[in-house]
């Protein structure tokens, strides 16, 4: 995957890991391989639709399925980092 502007949420680095690397910028500067579930949620969402996919279901489902939060009440289901 090319970069898209994806950046590692810091306060997640000791998540259990999927197996599933990306390149990622770390918020204090520089870049790497992190695991998906070390993303932050709007970059977490990037990635999952930088495949031309926009299934908003199935994006609420992974973002639980990594500890994030998912707001369904609002228009357009909103993630955010826990």
């Amino acid at each position: 995957m090319l970069d898209e502007g994806l950046t590692v949420d810091p306060k997640r680095m000791d998540f259990p890991p999927t197996g599933i690397f990306v390149r990622a910028r770390v918020p204090a500067g520089g870049y790497g391989s992190f695991d998906i579930v070390q993303l932050d949620a709007p970059s977490l969402q990037r990635w999952l639709r930088s495949r031309g996919g926009n299934n908003e279901w199935a994006e609420a489902v992974v973002a639980l399925l990594l500890g994030h939060r998912v707001d369904t009440r609002l228009e357009g289901m909103k993630t955010s980092s826990v």
